[in-house]
Order: structure tokens, then sequence, then C-alpha cells
């Protein structure tokens, strides 16, 4: 069971959330209004996650992370938000989040995001992601047109790419790492910015050499 401390201070938000999460099965979430209360929460009581609203008032959410980090620096944070912004992603991410994430996003993704950033991933949604990555990169590489080295890929993401390599479909590949579909595309989009492609020739094509000659097994 994975304990799991969420914080809204949207009334409606908190109490669906909450609901979503314990219908997908394997979570006990405890849902506080406020990252006061989320603060409080962690010092009293032990959890594998925290859920944080970024707009909170009082303690938002990225003050929270910080008070978290102090506490509890191992406590793995997901940020949920409605804004899509690429400075509070830097900004979430700098207070030691391990997760960006939107709230638009389906019930059975949100459990598996949260699941992988309790087994120690990392989650930023891939538009977000390549934005981030776009942006770090010199723009005197961008405009000369030199082709800066790839990010290491995390397990996950190798585990996809080997799979792309092979031809599968985003469908077939969640099929058979009993994923959803749209935590396939996510990972996929990841892949994309960390090699700083456009589409999945160039994934493969970057790939070549990554893996062993055969490829995975079906």
């Amino acid at each position: 069971m994975i304990r799991v401390l969420l914080a809204d201070d949207q009334a409606l938000v908190r109490d669906g959330l909450r609901l979503l999460l314990e219908l997908q099965g394997g979570f006990q979430v405890e849902a506080v209004a406020g990252g006061e209360e989320a603060l409080a929460a962690v010092r009293r009581g032990r959890f594998h996650v925290a859920l944080l609203d970024v707009r909170m008032p009082g303690m938002d959410g990225i003050a929270c992370v910080r008070a978290i980090r102090q506490v509890e620096p191992d406590l793995p944070v997901l940020m949920l938000t409605t804004y899509d912004d690429d400075r509070l992603v830097r900004e979430c991410l700098a207070a030691g989040a391990a997760a960006y994430l939107l709230k638009d996003m389906a019930p059975e993704d949100l459990a598996n995001a949260i699941r992988l950033v309790v087994s120690g991933g990392t989650l930023i949604p891939g538009d977000l992601a390549r934005n981030l990555l776009f942006a770090s990169t010199p723009a005197s590489s961008r405009t000369h047109g030199e082709d800066p080295a790839p990010e290491p890929l995390t397990p996950r993401q190798r585990e996809v790419l080997q799979w792309l390599a092979a031809g599968l479909s985003n469908r077939e590949i969640a099929a058979r790492l009993f994923l959803s579909e749209g935590t396939v595309k996510n990972v996929v989009s990841e892949i994309y910015a960390r090699l700083r492609v456009r589409d999945r020739v160039q994934a493969v094509l970057r790939a070549r050499g990554m893996f062993e000659p055969e490829g995975p097994r079906p």
C-alpha cells in the first residue's frame, strides 16, 4: 500500500483526487488543504510520496517542497497543477520535486506516475521536458547546428526505446510493459527530449549502438 500525502486548497479537487487514487487500488491517501498542513503531516507521519498543488494560499507548493526537504529529504514530491509553465517547472525541480504533472492527465496515468517516483524515477510531461532541454542548450549550438550530446536515459526509457527500435506501437509497448498507453506516450516524449530528436525515426537512429544487435526479446 502506497501512503500518499495530498495537498490542494480546492476541496472539490482534493476530494476528487483522493477518491480517484483510492479507486485505482493500492493507495492510502491523507488529504490536507494547504502547505502548512502538509508540512505538519510530514512531521507527524510516514508517507511514501507527497502530491502537492503548486498554487496554494499561504505556503505554496514550491515553498512546501523546500520545507519538506528539510524534514524528510528522501520523500519524493510530485507537483500537480493546471499551469503549463516552463518557469514553474524549473522552480519546482530546483526546489526538489521529482515530478511536475498537469491536472488533466488520466487517473491511471497519475497512479502510474506516483508509482514511478516512489520507485525512484522522475517525470515531466514530454512537451515541457523538450522546452526545458531546448532552453538549456546554448544558443550558439542551436544557431550553428551543433549536435549536443544526448541526456542519459533512465532504465524505463531505455526499455521503451528498445521496443520502439523493434517497431512496436505505443499500445503494443504498453501491453508488454503492463503500463497505460498514456504513460508510454509520456515516456516516449521524454526519450525524444533527452535524445534531442523530433520523432521515432530519429530516436531509433540515435539509439544505434546503445543496445545489443538482436534488440529486446518478444
